[in-house]
């Protein structure tokens, strides 16, 4: 191994020659194939600026089963970062320390939560602020600290002009991004962006009817804006089912379905207006006829909720069902679609089709 000090003057890093550790701040490091351009010859230790900061090594304790491999300059910062922690400085230095912290390691929490004290303290720029996560989020989209990171300083600012449009443009490289869309629900809810948003999520509904977040965020706005009235509710359903024809087997759809539904009295006596024209129940009736040809595979999500409509169906008193006429739509309309489930169609989950069809026989026909 090369000495790590050749041509990079005095960094305060001792090289043992071994070949295979390096002794750092008296700790050992394991890392291969060190040569004179692993480590970048700028130090903090030959700073100035930091030359009344001793740096405070991480304690891994005195028996380490399997040390990590920490690059050199990863070392050093962090033994900085620690050692500003302790004496909890509040500086331009301390800021520019933690973000190359962040930068090294943008998921820790403590950095983060540091440079926000920093930041309110100094009273730091927050555009510039914003520009320094535009970058590490374009760099880390699934990062969760970033983007907590970012709610914050907006919060600090009081004022979202242009993030929507930053949001837009993540969703645009990943329209599944779990933390864009619960920034981007925090931006509308705390600054009332509502105007525009149902038809955002419409567009995105309309590239990809799958997308789950999308069904997510029209669930979010409604319930937030005009709520599921009983006018607005026949126009969703009405909007779902035509989704739902599109692709049956689209588990999302289905799952907005039934949330904007639960809340019925008797959801399988739901009347529905154009192109059906009738109820709930016997749409879903015509659903499982047309699936549960011995050609087609049946959707486990049109069975699970048409399943659900036929149980309030049959428990509810006042259709005057007969045990016969119990009896008659489970044998005959509801146990061979359950059995194709459980031997053919969806064996994943063949236990809890097999415990459907005998809770329903429990229930309305051997009762």
């Amino acid at each position: 191994m090369n000495d790590v000090n050749s041509g990079g003057g005095d960094t305060g890093l001792e090289s043992n020659n071994t070949g295979t550790t390096t002794t750092i701040t008296g700790r050992q490091l394991i890392h291969e194939d060190v040569d004179d351009d692993y480590y970048v010859p700028y130090s903090l230790r030959t700073d100035p600026l930091w030359a009344d900061v001793t740096p405070l090594p991480q304690d891994d304790g005195e028996f380490t089963i399997a040390r990590i491999s920490y690059a050199p300059e990863f070392v050093e910062v962090y033994d900085y970062m620690r050692a500003v922690l302790k004496s909890e400085e509040v500086s331009e230095r301390a800021l520019d320390l933690t973000e190359k912290a962040a930068r090294l390691n943008p998921a820790n929490y403590t950095v983060w939560f540091y440079r926000r004290k920093l930041i309110r303290e100094l009273q730091a720029d927050l555009k510039k602020e914003l520009l320094l996560l535009d970058d590490l989020i374009e760099m880390h989209p699934k990062n969760y600290q970033v983007w907590f990171h970012r709610q914050k300083i907006i919060d600090m600012r009081q004022n979202a002009k242009g993030e929507l449009k930053f949001v837009q443009s993540m969703l645009d490289e990943d329209p599944k991004n779990y933390h864009a869309w619960q920034y981007r629900q925090w931006l509308i809810k705390t600054f009332s962006l509502w105007e525009g948003e149902l038809h955002y999520v419409q567009k995105l509904l309309e590239e990809d009817v799958r997308n789950n977040s999308a069904w997510n965020q029209r669930y979010f706005v409604i319930t937030h804006t005009t709520d599921y009235t009983e006018g607005v509710r026949a126009k969703e359903v009405m909007y779902t089912l035509a989704s739902i024809d599109m692709d049956i087997y689209n588990e999302s759809a289905w799952n907005y379905l039934r949330g904007i539904t639960q809340t019925l009295d008797n959801v399988y006596s739901y009347k529905l207006g154009e192109p059906y024209n009738s109820a709930m129940l016997e749409r879903m009736r015509a659903l499982l006829q047309h699936e549960g040809a011995p050609d087609k595979q049946l959707s486990p999500y049109l069975c699970m909720y048409a399943f659900t409509c036929f149980e309030d169906y049959l428990r509810n008193k006042d259709e005057n069902l007969s045990s016969d006429e119990k009896e008659a739509i489970i044998k005959k309309e509801l146990e061979p679609i359950l059995i194709k489930l459980e031997t053919k169609d969806d064996i994943v989950r063949k236990n809890y089709w097999k415990f459907i069809r005998l809770k329903l026989n429990k229930e309305f026909v051997l009762a």
